[in-house]
């Protein structure tokens, strides 16, 4: 009987200090700062400072979304006759109205008509169009204008539209897209190349594909046109695209775009936000910016002296807003690239330089004159001249 006592006795005492010590033991180690599992009720209906973190996450998603500029989209696309003086033959244009675009735009995109010949009739109508490199043709105008809502539709989803797009004369064209700021270019059956600037871009793709002739264009809101660039500004760490915007110049890769009605005017803007203090070359890509290059040109009474075969060629310089310059070219006229310096002394040097680098003369064989030319003349088109 007392074993029986004692037995129970101790069951009682296992029992109590299994329940009891491991809930001493884990108040004893639970950290100061914790708090109960189990709030109290004044706890639970106090309102709280912090909001949760899944609602916090969303409205910070929300948020994000709302700064998030909108894609660009079709608000209305309707068909008139051309409006423009400059239409090239068109027959009627296709008006879109886009938004999304920064401000709202409306984009003209000419409609062609062509005459073709069938095998059950003699002639039949074709209407066509392009929209954003991709050719749309239709053998009537509603069709071909509910060809242009598809493919308005398509380009637009999903920001499938470039910005941009690299094409060299003979090898393919290279597509550039804007994505959280940075330009980034898809080489067909090759890998995505990004950067921040066409200069960057263009750097990476040369070396790349392995090849310098490259050429950019870019989209216009104005006609949902891929255009080439009128000219293109070169210098030290510069390589600028300039691109006409309704009727006047401007460059997508430089912090602060200036734009002007001509490349004189746009030196001078440029020269305002970056300071250049080394030589540029200019190459005019187009008869309206060149005109208006060689419209600009003063003559500033010097000329260079520059070897030519077995004799000498005098080349012109000029002055173009403070800034003087001359066409070197081969002496042809209307040659469309210009070099242009801070004075005619790094003006001779650059000439030498290249003159050198194509193995025709050496840099110290340029030598600089004065004349007595002081006015404004024909321009660079016709500078040179057999000494």
């Amino acid at each position: 009987m007392t074993q029986a006592l004692l037995g129970l006795l101790a069951f009682v005492l296992l029992l109590i200090l299994w329940v009891v010590l491991p809930h001493r033991v884990i108040h004893r180690r639970r950290p100061a700062g914790v708090r109960p599992i189990s709030p109290s009720l004044a706890e639970r209906s106090a309102p709280s400072s912090r909001p949760h973190p899944a609602r916090a996450t969303l409205e910070g998603l929300s948020r994000r979304r709302s700064e998030r500029p909108s894609p660009p989209r079709v608000v209305d696309l309707r068909l008139q006759k051309p409006s423009r003086p400059d239409s090239a033959g068109a027959v009627y244009e296709l008006v879109v109205d886009l938004a999304g675009v920064h401000q709202a735009r409306t984009a003209c995109v000419p409609v062609y008509r062509d005459l073709v010949r069938s095998e059950r009739v003699l002639l039949k109508e074709r209407y066509r169009t392009e929209i954003a490199g991709l050719p749309l043709a239709a053998g009537n105008v509603p069709s071909l204008e509910r060809a242009a809502r598809a493919a308005l539709a398509w380009l637009l989803e999903g920001n499938r539209l470039p910005r941009f797009v690299f094409r060299a004369p003979s090898g393919p064209a290279v597509p550039v897209g804007v994505r959280d700021g940075r330009l980034c270019a898809r080489v067909p059956g090759g890998p995505l190349i990004e950067a921040t600037t066409l200069a960057a871009l263009r750097d990476r793709l040369v070396g790349y594909l392995g090849r310098a002739d490259l050429e950019v264009r870019a989209l216009s809101w104005r006609d949902l046109r891929y255009h080439p660039a009128c000219a293109v500004v070169e210098g030290q760490g510069l390589w600028a695209p300039l691109f006409w915007d309704d009727g006047r110049l401007s460059t997508p890769d430089l912090p602060v775009r200036p734009t002007a009605p001509g490349v004189a005017a746009f030196l001078r803007a440029l020269r305002e936000v970056v300071p250049a203090s080394g030589p540029l070359t200019v190459i005019c890509l187009d008869g309206r910016a060149w005109a208006e290059l060689d419209a600009a040109a003063v003559q500033g009474g010097y000329a260079l002296s520059v070897p030519d075969g077995r004799g000498r060629r005098v080349v012109d310089v000029w002055q173009v807003d403070g800034i003087v310059g001359c066409a070197p070219g081969d002496g042809a006229p209307g040659s469309r690239r210009v070099l242009l310096a801070p004075d005619v002394w790094v003006l001779a040097a650059l000439v030498g330089r290249e003159l050198e680098r194509a193995g025709r003369a050496r840099a110290e064989e340029v030598r600089v004159h004065r004349t007595d030319r002081t006015s404004a003349g024909a321009g660079f088109a016709a500078r040179s001249e057999q000494a």
